[in-house]
This record gives C-alpha cells, sequence and structure tokens, in this order.
C-alpha cells in the first residue's frame, strides 16, 4: 500500500472537540482535587478532636453493651459479635478475657494464637480498654472507630458526582457553539432548497469542517446565482441576436427578391441596368452568406448542442493541399502576396471536409478584414511524426482598429479542432497575427 494514502490529516472540527474534552476534564478535576482537599481538612479536623472520638466510642459501647445484655452472648458467641460489628460496618474491635485475646475483627487469626496475645503484653498504653459485661463475666474491649473513613467515603462520592456534573455542563457550554452553527446551517440550507438563492449564508467563525463547510454552501449558492444570471442573459442576447439577425436578412433579402424579380420578368431596359441588377443580387447574396455563416458560428460556440458530421480518413494532400492552393488564389485575386514555404506531406488524417473547409474559409475571411495588402500571407507546414501543422502569418493593417470582430469566428475554429482531436492556436505577437491549425495522422505513408 502506497504510504500516501496511509496519511490521514486529522479533522479540524475533532480536534476542537478533543480540546473541549480535555478542558472541561481539567476543570473537573481541579473541582475535585479542591472539594476533597477541603473536605479532608474538614473531616480530619473533626475526628481528631478527643471529645467528638470520646462521644462516638461511648455511644458504640452503649450499643454494644445492650445488643451483648438483650442475646445473653458470652465472650464465646463469635457469631453473634460478628454480626452486630458486620451491621455497624466502620467499628473494628478486639475482647480480652482474663488477659488473653478471644475475639478479633481486625485479624481473626490472631485468636488461633491466643495465648500469646495478652493485653498487658501487646496492648499500647494510650489504646484503652473498656469493661463489658458478657453472660460468662466481664471482659475487655478495645475499639476501634472508622467512622472518619465513612465520611470520607461519602465525601468522596459527593465530590466524584459534583466533578462529573461539573464536567458534563462545561463540556456542553464549549460544544453548544458547534450545535448551534449546524442547527443554523442546517435552517439555512432549507432556505437554500426552498428556492431562495438570494439569502447568504451567515459565515461561522474559525477554520473547522462547519465553518468550511458554510463558506463552499455560500460559494456554490453564489455560483448558482451567476449560473442563473448567465443563462438570463444568454437568453436575452440570442433574442436580441435572433431580433438583429433577421431584421439584417430581411433587409438584403427583400432587394435580392426584388432584383431576381426584375431579372426575372425583364423588367429592365438596357443591358447596363441587367448588369448593375445583377451585381447588386450578388452583393445582397455574399452578404446573406456571411449572416448565416455568423449565425452558424454563434451557435456552434455557445449553443453546446451542435454535433459535427461523423470524421472519415481523407488523404493529407489532397484535402489540405487542395484547401491551400485554392486559397492561395483567391488571395492572390484580390491582391495580396502569398508565400508558401514548404509542401504538403504524404498521409493521412481523420476529418470532417465540410468543417475543415469552413475552418480555412474563416482565416482567410479574416485576411482579407484585417491583412495589410502591403505584407505577405505567408503559408508555413510543420511535419511532424505524428502531427502536421498549418501555419498562417499575416501583417495586420492600420485600419483594422475600425473593423468590429467579435471573435467567435476563432472560436469556432478551436470547437471544430476539438472534435478533430487536434488543436487550434492563435496569437498576436507585435503587429503580426499567427494561427497554427494541428491535425494528428491517422497513418504516415511510406
Amino acid at each position: 500500500m502506497n504510504k500516501e494514502n496511509l496519511h490521514i490529516t486529522p479533522s479540524k472540527l475533532g480536534v476542537k472537540i478533543l480540546f473541549y474534552f480535555l478542558a472541561a476534564s481539567l476543570v473537573a478535576v481541579s473541582i475535585y482535587l479542591t472539594l476533597n482537599y477541603f473536605s479532608t481538612s474538614f473531616i480530619s479536623s473533626h475526628f481528631s478532636e478527643s471529645k467528638a472520638i470520646q462521644n462516638q466510642t461511648k455511644r458504640e459501647l452503649e450499643d454494644f453493651q445492650t445488643y451483648i445484655t438483650d442475646n445473653n452472648l458470652s465472650t464465646s458467641d463469635t457469631k453473634a459479635i460478628s454480626k452486630w460489628i458486620y451491621t455497624e460496618k466502620y467499628v473494628l474491635m478486639n475482647i480480652y478475657k482474663d488477659d488473653y485475646l478471644v475475639f478479633s475483627s481486625i485479624n481473626p487469626d490472631y485468636v488461633k494464637s491466643s495465648s500469646k496475645y495478652t493485653a498487658s503484653e501487646y496492648i499500647p498504653s494510650y489504646h484503652r480498654l473498656y469493661d463489658v459485661v458478657f453472660f460468662d463475666g466481664t471482659a475487655q474491649v478495645g475499639i476501634y472507630l472508622l467512622a472518619a473513613s465513612r465520611d470520607y467515603n461519602a465525601a468522596m462520592v459527593i465530590e466524584l458526582v459534583f466533578s462529573f456534573t461539573c464536567f458534563i455542563v462545561i463540556f456542553l457550554l464549549l460544544i453548544s457553539r458547534k450545535f448551534r452553527d449546524i442547527n443554523r446551517l442546517q435552517n439555512e440550507l432549507k432556505i437554500i432548497e426552498s428556492g431562495d438563492l438570494d439569502r447568504p449564508i451567515t459565515a461561522i467563525k474559525g477554520n473547522d469542517e462547519i465553518s468550511l463547510l458554510a463558506h463552499d454552501v455560500d460559494m456554490m449558492r453564489l455560483s448558482f446565482l451567476e449560473r442563473i444570471k448567465s443563462e438570463k442573459e444568454a437568453k436575452r442576447a440570442n433574442s436580441e441576436l435572433i431580433t438583429s439577425i433577421s431584421h439584417d436578412i430581411r433587409t438584403p433579402l427583400t432587394i435580392l427578391i426584388g432584383n431576381l424579380d426584375v431579372i426575372a420578368n425583364k423588367k429592365y431596359k438596357t443591358a447596363e441596368q441587367l448588369t448593375r441588377y445583377i451585381e447588386i443580387s450578388r452583393k445582397k447574396a455574399y452578404q446573406l452568406k456571411d449572416l448565416s455563416d455568423k449565425l452558424f458560428e454563434y451557435f456552434l460556440v455557445f449553443g453546446g448542442e451542435y454535433q459535427e458530421p461523423d470524421l472519415e480518413i481523407v488523404d493529407c494532400d489532397s484535402l489540405l493541399g487542395e484547401l491551400i492552393n485554392e486559397y492561395t488564389l483567391y488571395l492572390a485575386d484580390r491582391g495580396y502576396k502569398v508565400t508558401s514555404a514548404s509542401e504538403i506531406p504524404q498521409g493521412v488524417i481523420s476529418a470532417n471536409v465540410i468543417a475543415v473547409r469552413r475552418i480555412f474559409d474563416n482565416l482567410f475571411s479574416n485576411i482579407l478584414k484585417y491583412a495589410d495588402h502591403n505584407s505577405p500571407v505567408t503559408i508555413l507546414i510543420e511535419n511532424k511524426d505524428k502531427s502536421i501543422t498549418v501555419i498562417i502569418k499575416n501583417t495586420i493593417g492600420s485600419m483594422t482598429s475600425k473593423v468590429e470582430s467579435t471573435k467567435i469566428g476563432l472560436a469556432t475554429c478551436e470547437k471544430i479542432m476539438a472534435q478533430h482531436k487536434g488543436s487550434f492556436s492563435a496569437e498576436k505577437i507585435g503587429n503580426e497575427f499567427i494561427v497554427s491549425v494541428t491535425f494528428q495522422f491517422v497513418c504516415v505513408s511510406l
């Protein structure tokens, strides 16, 4: 497996939530330690008072004596004694009879060797023994209170519950802003879903996934608005184009039909009038051709649904050579000097003849409109192993700035060449305009 695939970028939102968790935990732990310190100090100070210990010891001894008397227990009734101690939970006890250990809740194993443990030898002087009357006589009891442990445990439970509650509250307070951002983003997405694209997405502070998502959604909203605006402008432009072209076509078409009617009905009086009607008709026919070409080019570039006819295998010399020779003569007839530095190589290309002719028709029409008559037009052929490139160079005329250009023709050429799996480029270098048309060889003749 590629090591790059193993690299996992941590989630910014996940890192932020982890930070919230650690911050809430730190505060909760601090609260617990503080409470534990004060509760421990309070409990320790309370049970360090001898009076409090004496009172508690007295109550426990009185309860134990009452239990012994009510049940007529002897020092040998260890099960009953253990039962009382078990119910008290926080009391430990040693019982000595005749100075020997007969019962111990601290370590029952000591009783098995009670002859070795006597009260006079092993009980420290500061541990007081109390007399308790059993059924078989009086015994000495050493009682040890664990009431402080009970209070410590209770305090610890309260501290843990309170600290955990603080952790939950703090963590929810920290993360609640993210929940609010998510809910707000969800509500605004519902508004966009309803069709209201004019309402912006509220910016969310930060640089995590939620803020980036809000930004991306707002960019998408703006993109939709821009697309809708572009579609409206395109519809308006199409409407204006159709209106304009229909008006432009109607005038020369009316004149052309009128002139043809005059010629067909022989309403002219002299041969000179006939010649004039024919010339006017010819100009109007060319004008109609230019308008139809512009209309085709516009829909080819902006229509999006135009499909060029299927390509076919053609000889490179018969297609490109014929077109170059044809347009070279065409320019020469109109006073241009054309130079060609290379010959068309042998080979075949995949092309649509009509579409390729349209490219060169467009290019040489531009030369007639924009090229300088006093400078030569150069046509070069670059032959590579897998492609052939036709390069056309001309000098831009000084009056070109007065000629209106939509540049749709160049866009048409580029789109047609893309359909041919070739390439098209046009660039202006100083006063020189250079066009390159590249076709891919299907195979090269040997």
